[in-house]
Parts: structure tokens; C-alpha cells; sequence
């Protein structure tokens, strides 16, 4: 396992196959699911997860969701990471993703990854942009972007459905 980052609170590193049991147990709560356009995961579908979405990633890209773990109980606690996205019209752009488990949300934790996983994009990456595309109703993922930086830009659409497209670039950061 390979650690990508280290805040505060939290390492951010690399998923593992042997990750699978623990993402799935968060990534199938429905409330953790809601605004996913995947809705709520079994364990086939997780698996499908950390093979595209993470494993496969870092070897195209270097980058992908990564696993976040909290420092104090060494636990598997969300993702957070970039993902190259199709934002509609055929437009490929670097999309910062964050999820945490429920027991987690309004600690600060997301905007703690996802605040690591920004700088890490501008200074290791050399990104000039990241993007984050979030459902309109979802206000916690919309005040992570922000308090991140990130400002409204366009709409768009991610796999066909409607999204708000937040985005920061390296000169706004």
C-alpha cells in the first residue's frame, strides 16, 4: 500500500483489493449513497469500484481514489482522490471526488482530505485545474468544494446526469 498523503487526521494511500469488505460497508449505505448515480454498492459492484475507479487509475493516470484512513483507529474511513471525467460535450477534466462513512460527516474530515488532495494536485500533479461535479442538492459536498476553494462554473453532466461543476484553478487557489 503506498500512502499518497498525510494530514492532521488522516493518511490518504493507495486501495488495496483486500480493501474491499471495509469500502463496501461504507459505499452500501444508502445515506452515503444518495447523491451517488450508482446508488448504494454491493460487493461485486465495490469490487468493480477499487478495480476501475482506484487500482486501474494509478496505473494509467498516477492518480485515482484513494483510501482514507483515520489516524486515531488506523480505519478505512472513505475515499478521497482525482478521477479523469467526462463532464458532457466530450470534455475530459480532473475531477476531485470526496465520500465519507456517516459517522464521519461534520467533523471537517472531507474538507481535510479534500483540501490535501487540492494542493497535492497543483504541486506533485502540476494540474492547473480540478473540478468537482455535484448534484445540486447536495449542500455538505457543495460547502467541501468551497470551503476548498472551489467556485461555481458551469453545469455539466457526469454518465448523463445533470451536475454543478465547481472548479478551482491553480492562479485561484
Amino acid at each position: 500500500m503506498k500512502k499518497i498523503l498525510e494530514t492532521k487526521n488522516l493518511i490518504l494511500r493507495e486501495f488495496v483489493m483486500k480493501d474491499v469488505t471495509e469500502l463496501q460497508k461504507i459505499l452500501s449505505d444508502k445515506d452515503v449513497m444518495h447523491f451517488s448515480i450508482w446508488g448504494p454498492l454491493d460487493l461485486e459492484a465495490t469490487k468493480v469500484f477499487l478495480e476501475k475507479t482506484a487500482i486501474e487509475s494509478y496505473k494509467t493516470d498516477g492518480f485515482g481514489k484513494w483510501a482514507v484512513i483515520h489516524k486515531d483507529t488506523n480505519t478505512l474511513i472513505g475515499s478521497c482522490g482525482l478521477l479523469n471525467e467526462d463532464i458532457g460535450n466530450n470534455e475530459i477534466k480532473t475531477e476531485l471526488g470526496y465520500r465519507l462513512a456517516k459517522e464521519f460527516w461534520g467533523k471537517g474530515l472531507g474538507t481535510e482530505a479534500a483540501s490535501a488532495v487540492r494542493d497535492y494536485a497543483f504541486t506533485t500533479l502540476q494540474l492547473d485545474e480540478i473540478v468537482s461535479c455535484i448534484d445540486k442538492e447536495n449542500a455538505p459536498s457543495i460547502r467541501v468544494a468551497e470551503k476548498v476553494g472551489m467556485k461555481f462554473w458551469q453545469n455539466g453532466s457526469i454518465f448523463g446526469k445533470p451536475c454543478m461543476i465547481y472548479r478551482i484553478t491553480k492562479k485561484l487557489k
